[in-house]
Parts: structure tokens; C-alpha cells; sequence
């Protein structure tokens, strides 16, 4: 039932009657209608206030409020915190993310959803083995980790370690403080490393960014470049203003197919902004031989180091690049074991993007890529301590 909006009218009939013809009564009345009209008009936008699209800006604090976001949390919304598109989205997933706080979900929800940042999150039971209670995988690749036995432990503190992707280096790091301390259990710590590429291929907008072609598919949350004659790769579209100069990449490789086979498989790197200078690290499977090129208009052979890889086996791939004033130094490591180094005088490239790929004359071995990182170095820390 709506009721009346001309309060003159709510005033029974003998009365305005006797009002007629002069109207004293209904002018007088004018201030009051004014005022009646403004706070009827008010009631009828209450369910806007309480709507997270549709409310008004400056309601939107008084909507974060009622749903959890109390005074306390006064420091979310200055100069360093969320904008109001931003504020919005808090108060549409505020329940949500309250039921998850604490949670691994929780923590790598928020950050999807608030920077649009790609995240990987290792709590304390990933670093240690505790007896009868895990099992050891290459899902491990090279973390530290270290053995627990039942019981308990004398550390009274517990670290997480949270990768984070800030491929265009926007990542608002004051705010981002903001929100960890938020998800952060009370005895709890987390070191944050923000890392230029964290690709682990496992959905199919994650893929978009690669530029790809020929026969190299997503499998599962595998790369597989399949062509059975000739080079293929596939290489990370970054913008041209990344600037990748000190960096650790790695990937997790497979040569894929017949051990008896020619076979290539390989890392490039270090790229200019024109696209045509280059480094490019690859195995050759019929020399049983890693080469480290490089490319300045010609192709040219600087490095290598004679080994023997299995097939169908996944190895580790690491490049470290030191720039100095006027020179670089490339590093390999397999599975973290030093195997090559390298310093070039006359191409020092240092643009950020990557290619993996394979290739030989008359092959029918599979490049297979998975697990590609690629962290600054020296690597940008934040830790989220009580």
C-alpha cells in the first residue's frame, strides 16, 4: 500500500471544505509538503542504499559497514586503499569472503579478485614433510623443504610463502598489505615475493597470452608442441615496456618421444624490444648436448656442454641473467645444479619476454613446458608479520 504524497489531502474533507475559497490552510501547509516530499522520496530509495550497484557513493561506507567492515577497517578506504569501484565489489563479496578468512581459498580469492593478479600459495605443510603424514612428488621442484616429525616442533611461528604475478608492474602493494593482514590467522606469517610471470597453463585464459600456432596445444595444464618436422615455438606476448633486466626463469621441461630420435627442445630469452635480438638455451637430443645461442642478426653458437637427457622424463630448466654495465652474464642450472655460464660483451638484450619450442630436421620428438616462473632479481619481499 503506498500512501498519499499530498499531506493536504490526508486532512478530512469538512475541513478543507471550511480552507475553500482563500486556502490558508493549504498554503500554509506548503513548508510541510516540501519537507514530507523529501522524506517520502527518501523511503521509496531505501532498497537502492542497500544494493551494492545501485547505492549511492556516499552510502557505500555505511554499506561496507553492515556487512562486517566496521571502523576498525578505516584504513581500506584512504588515499593508498580501494577506490570506489573497488568498494563496491568489497561489499558484493564481503559474506563470502568472511565464511573463507584464514583459508588458503579465502587468501588467493582475494587476490584475484581485487588486483587481478595470478597467485600461488604455499602454506607450512608444503615445506616439511611430516612422517606418515606426506609423500614426496616432483611437485616439489625445487622448494626448500625440510623433515618434521611427529609431535609437533619447538617453532612457535609458522610462514606461508605467497607468489604473486605483477607482469606490468601495478601491483598496489600498500593495499595489498592491507588485505593480507586481514586474511592473516593470528599466529601466522606470510612472505610475499612478487614475481614478473607465474604460468602454470591450468586454464585456457591463462593461455591467451601466448602466441601460438602449428600444432602446439594445451593439454591439461601441459604445453605440448607436437610438429613432427622442422622449428616451432610459441612466445609470450608482453607489452614492450617490460623490462626484465636481473632475472631467474624456469621451466619445467620434456623432451617427449624416442630416445633414438634427433630431437631439440628449447628456452629463449632476453628479448629486445624489436623482437629480433635474442638468447635461446636448447638441448639436442641426437648430440646429447646443451647450446646456448645468440641472436644479433645471425644465429651463432657461444656456449655448450655435453649431456645426456632422458625422454619422457621432466627436468627442471633455470636461467639466471646478471646484467652488468657492459656485459651479461647467463647462467644454466639444471634441476639447481650449475651446468654452464656464460658472459657476452656484445648482446645484452634486456627486454622481458619468452619462448619455448622445439625443433630438428626429420624429428618426431614432442617439446612438452609446464611450470614456467620468472622472478626479478634481486626479488622484492613484503612480509605480513603480527
Amino acid at each position: 500500500m503506498t500512501a498519499p504524497q499530498d499531506i493536504y489531502r490526508m486532512i478530512i474533507e469538512p475541513i478543507r471544505l471550511a480552507d475553500q475559497p482563500g486556502l490558508l490552510l493549504q498554503r500554509y501547509m506548503t513548508g510541510m509538503q516540501l519537507v514530507w516530499d523529501r522524506v517520502f522520496d527518501k523511503l521509496l530509495t531505501q532498497p537502492e542504499v542497500v544494493d551494492w550497484e545501485r547505492t549511492p557513493s556516499e552510502a557505500i561506507r555505511w554499506l561496507l559497514w553492515h556487512v562486517g567492515f566496521t571502523s576498525d577497517f578505516d584504513y581500506l578506504f584512504g588515499p593508498e586503499g580501494l577506490d570506489e569501484t573497488e568498494q563496491r565489489k568489497l561489499a558484493s563479496v564481503a559474506v563470502p569472503l568472511w565464511k573463507e578468512r584464514f583459508t588458503q581459498r579465502g587468501l588467493e580469492d582475494l587476490i584475484r579478485f581485487f588486483f587481478g593478479k595470478e597467485v600461488l600459495f604455499f602454506d607450512y605443510f608444503f615445506f616439511r614433510w611430516i612422517l606418515d603424514e606426506n609423500y614426496v612428488d616432483d611437485i616439489w621442484d625445487g622448494l626448500d623443504i625440510w623433515s618434521v616429525q611427529p609431535g609437533g616442533t619447538d617453532l612457535d611461528e609458522y610462514w606461508s610463502l605467497i607468489l604473486i604475478e605483477d607482469m606490468d608492474q601495478t601491483l598496489n602493494q600498500v593495499l595489498l598489505r592491507y588485505m593480507l593482514e586481514l586474511e592473516r590467522p593470528a599466529s601466522e606469517r606470510f612472505y610475499v615475493i612478487p614475481m614478473s610471470l607465474i604460468e602454470e597453463f591450468y586454464t585456457l585464459d591463462r593461455w591467451q597470452p601466448w602466441l601460438t600456432g602449428g600444432t602446439a596445444t594445451l593439454d591439461g595444464d601441459v604445453v605440448k608442441i607436437l610438429k613432427v618436422t622442422g622449428e616451432e615455438s610459441i612466445i609470450l606476448d608482453t607489452p614492450e615496456a617490460y623490462d626484465w633486466d636481473n632475472m631467474l626463469i624456469k621451466a619445467k621441461t620434456q623432451l617427449h618421444g624416442d630416445q633414438a630420435q634427433a630431437g631439440q627442445i628449447w628456452l629463449l630469452f632476453r628479448v629486445n624490444e624489436a623482437k629480433d635480438r635474442w638468447y635461446r638455451l636448447a638441448y639436442q637430443n641426437e648430440l646429447a648436448t646443451i647450446f646456448l645461442y645468440k641472436y644479433d642478426g645471425t644465429l651463432t653458437n657461444v656456449a655448450s656442454l655435453a649431456f645426456e637427457l632422458d625422454v619422457d622424463v621432466w627436468y627442471t630448466f633455470t636461467v639466471h641473467v646478471e646484467q652488468k654495465s657492459a656485459s651479461v652474464i647467463i647462467r644454466f642450472f639444471l634441476d639447481n645444479v650449475l651446468m654452464l655460464e656464460y658472459e657476452d660483451f656484445t648482446l645484452t638484450v634486456n627486454k622481458g619476454t619468452i619462448a619455448i619450442g622445439r625443433g630438428g630436421p626429420g624429428t618426431i620428438n614432442q617439446a612438452w613446458f609446464d611450470w614456467i616462473r620468472v622472478q626479478p632479481i634481486p626479488a622484492e619481499t613484503l612480509e605480513i608479520t603480527p
